[in-house]
C-alpha cells in the first residue's frame, strides 16, 4: 500500500521529470528545497535498507544519496550490499574486567557500540593498527571528494562527487540529543534576541524547565548567565508534559513584580500537553520540532512554530 512518502515521490518526480532526465543523463540532482515543497527532506532521503525505499525507486531500481548540504543525487547505482553468510571463524573481543560502566548485555545504542568496539580492541584489530584513538564525537563535514560505484544497469562504475555533506561519526541516545538540541535552541534565540536593534539593554529573561512541573528558573540578564547555564546547569525533568505549571510560575513572578513590561513567552516543546484554558496579557509562541505532519494543535491565541533539527543545529 501506497505510502505518504511515496506519494511526495510521486509527485517529485511528476513535476521535475525525473525519470526522463536520468534516461538522458544517467542521474538526477534534486535540492533539499525541491523536496521541501512536499516533505521535509530528512524524512525523504535517509532509507537504511532497500526495503525502505519508495515505491518508485524500486520498480526503477533507484538510489538516492547525498552530495552536498543542499542536494541529492538520484541515479542506478546500488547503495546496499546483502549481508551473505560465512564459514569463517568468529573471534571474540571480551571487554576489559576493569571496565564497569560498560557490560555486553547493556549495549542498547549505536554510540555504546561504538565505544565497546574501541575497548574491546575489535577497531584496532580490524583496521591492523594498534595506535586508534576515538576523537570527534557528533557530526562534522566532509570535504571535497569523488568515490566510484556500480551502476546497476550498466555494471560500469560512476564517479560521484562529495562537496561538503554531513558525516555521522555517532549517534547520541535520545536524553542527551534532546539536551543538546535544547541548548542549541537556547543559544539561537539569545542570538536573535541580542540582535535587534530595539533589544532591552537591561535584560530580564528567565529559562524555566517544566515537565509536568516547574522543575527549575534560571534568570538570564546578560551573556556571561547564559554561557554559564549552558556549561553548567543541567537540564531536568523529561516526565510527562503539561504546560499550564509555566503560566501559572509566570503569572506568580508578575505578582510579585518581577517583570516591568513582560513581552513573551517562548515555550520549545517536543510534546503533547495540556493548555491553559484562557489567553495570558502577554504573546505566546509555541515551538516544536518538526517530525513531518502538521505538529500539536495550539490554542487560538498562540503561535505555533515547526523548527527541523537542521535549523537548530546550524
Amino acid at each position: 500500500m501506497a505510502t505518504k512518502l511515496d506519494g511526495a515521490w510521486q509527485k517529485l518526480f511528476d513535476k521535475y521529470n525525473i525519470h526522463e532526465a536520468i534516461e538522458r543523463d544517467g542521474y538526477y540532482i534534486i535540492t533539499a528545497d525541491q523536496i521541501r515543497e512536499f516533505r521535509e527532506p530528512r524524512l525523504m532521503t535517509k532509507f537504511d535498507h532497500n526495503e525502505d525505499l519508495p515505491i518508485i525507486f524500486k520498480e526503477a531500481k533507484l538510489s538516492i544519496m547525498p552530495i552536498s548540504r543542499s542536494e541529492y543525487r538520484i541515479s542506478n547505482n546500488e547503495m546496499f550490499s546483502e549481508l551473505k553468510e560465512t564459514t569463517f571463524e568468529v573471534d571474540s573481543f571480551p571487554l576489559p574486567g576493569y571496565i564497569e560502566s560498560i557490560t555486553a548485555d547493556s549495549i542498547t545504542s549505536e554510540a555504546i557500540a561504538l565505544n565497546c568496539s574501541y575497548l574491546t580492541g575489535m577497531f584496532a584489530d580490524f583496521i591492523g593498527d594498534d595506535e586508534i584513538y576515538p576523537t570527534v564525537s557528533g557530526k562534522m563535514s566532509s570535504k571535497t571528494f569523488s568515490f566510484n560505484i556500480e551502476n546497476v544497469l550498466t555494471k560500469n562504475l560512476d564517479t560521484i562527487d562529495v562537496r561538503n555533506s554531513m558525516i555521522e561519526i555517532a549517534i547520541d541516545t535520545s536524553a542527551s540529543c534532546r539536551g543538546a538540541l535544547v541548548k542549541s535552541f537556547l543559544q539561537k534565540t539569545y542570538a536573535l534576541l541580542s540582535g535587534e536593534d530595539n533589544f532591552f539593554r537591561k535584560m530580564n529573561v528567565h529559562i524555566i524547565q517544566c515537565d509536568h512541573q516547574v522543575q527549575q528558573d534560571t534568570k538570564i540578564t546578560c551573556r556571561e548567565d547564559l554561557d554559564y547555564f549552558l556549561s553548567h546547569e543541567k537540564l531536568t525533568g523529561f516526565g510527562s508534559t503539561d504546560f499550564r505549571p509555566v503560566f501559572s510560575y509566570v503569572e506568580e513572578l508578575s505578582g510579585k513584580g518581577e517583570f516591568e513590561n513582560l513581552k513573551g513567552l517562548l515555550y520549545f516543546t517536543d510534546g503533547y500537553g495540556v493548555y491553559p484554558d484562557r489567553m495570558p496579557p502577554y504573546q505566546v509562541m509555541f515551538v516544536f520540532l518538526d517530525n513531518g505532519d502538521e505538529g500539536p494543535q495550539v490554542p487560538p491565541w498562540a503561535i505555533k512554530v515547526l523548527l527541523d533539527y537542521e535549523e537548530i543545529e546550524e
